[in-house]
């Protein structure tokens, strides 16, 4: 199975980039606010990949922490002096490193 890392990265970065489309301390929230994968309006930098990387996402995950050089980017992304753009340029950093154009 040949996986697209670069796409799925790029992909990620696309849903949290939008104002209010990034959190921290769960995977993905609804507009409520309530942790939730259903109807999820808000992902953070897990949840964001885990949503396009389906069956390959302990590859894309891998992929991702040696690519952006963030070990534990769960703690990383939920460190209270990180900010959405921060994320976000990490997703597009490693996705560049993987090759995307």
């Amino acid at each position: 199975m040949s996986v697209d890392i670069a796409r799925i990265l790029n992909a990620a970065a696309d849903l949290i980039e939008p104002d209010g489309a990034w959190t921290q301390g769960a995977a993905a929230r609804n507009a409520d606010g309530k942790v939730s994968l259903e109807n999820a309006t808000c992902w953070c930098l897990y949840g964001a990949i885990g949503n396009f990387a389906e069956e390959s996402w302990d590859v894309v995950w891998e992929d991702f922490k040696r690519l952006s050089g963030i070990r534990a980017p769960i703690a990383w992304n939920d460190a209270p002096e990180r900010t959405q753009s921060e994320v976000v340029e990490a997703l597009r950093a490693a996705a560049l490193a993987n090759g995307a154009a």
